[in-house]
């Protein structure tokens, strides 16, 4: 996992200093993961019509203890939706390139990759939901999460075209591949009512998942 984290870093880097002679610059946040108290933000280099980035967020977590909260159903009764999930906290790094494909230049295709981790260690936490999956114990979470998104979206500028520094809005949906690793560790508690002096739980999913969000940012022309 390491190896694969200080590659994909590597990258990032890379990308990011092979565009820094182009002349555009833009930096954007999404304001829907705000909501989740997901704090991303995002930086390209490019020109134009194509752009290079890295994307970056944080999540810090906001409960030491207690009841987790649920969401949905399916696999663990929905204990999944981990945005729901006080005790996590996560960050995320990636890369992007973002291409305009209209004269216009404001319809673009996107393609991100980044990695995702959620935690939480030695946390007194419950779980009970409707569909019959529960916990009760010391806890310890590790989730580590590997994604593909293509994306179409619309760009829409709400400072005049003349200016070199502009405001802008994207609005954008499409497809999401991901890859997750879960490993969690039940000390001196219960799973699904049964007693662990120690239990550990390791599962792995691939997902497809529909994609959409706004970003809001700046551009600088040069």
């Amino acid at each position: 996992m390491k190896e694969r984290f200080v590659l994909l870093v590597t990258i990032c880097i890379f990308i990011f200093l092979e565009g820094r002679s182009q002349r555009v610059m833009e930096f954007g946040i999404k304001p829907t993961e705000a909501a989740f108290l997901n704090f991303e933000a995002n930086a390209a280099i490019g020109n134009k019509k194509t752009r290079y980035g890295i994307l970056l967020s944080y999540r810090p977590s906001t409960q030491d203890s207690g009841r987790v909260n649920s969401g949905g159903s399916g696999a663990a009764g929905g204990y999944g939706h981990r945005y729901l999930n006080k005790l996590y906290k996560s960050y995320t790094i990636g890369f992007y390139q973002k291409t305009y494909v209209n004269k216009a230049l404001d319809t673009y295709l996107e393609a991100d990759v980044f990695y995702r981790n959620w935690r939480f260690k030695n946390k007194h936490a419950s779980f009970q939901d409707v569909e019959g999956y529960n916990f009760q114990g010391l806890r310890t979470e590790n989730v580590d999460v590997y994604c593909l998104k293509l994306l179409i979206g619309q760009t829409i500028f709400l400072t005049p075209a003349t200016r070199k520094v502009r405001l802008y809005l994207d609005v954008y949906g499409g497809l999401g591949y991901r890859y997750q690793e879960e490993t969690y560790e039940t000390f001196d508690g219960y799973v699904n009512d049964d007693y662990y002096s120690y239990k550990k739980d390791k599962f792995n999913y691939r997902r497809i998942t529909p994609q959409g969000g706004v970003k809001f940012g700046l551009m600088i022309f040069k």
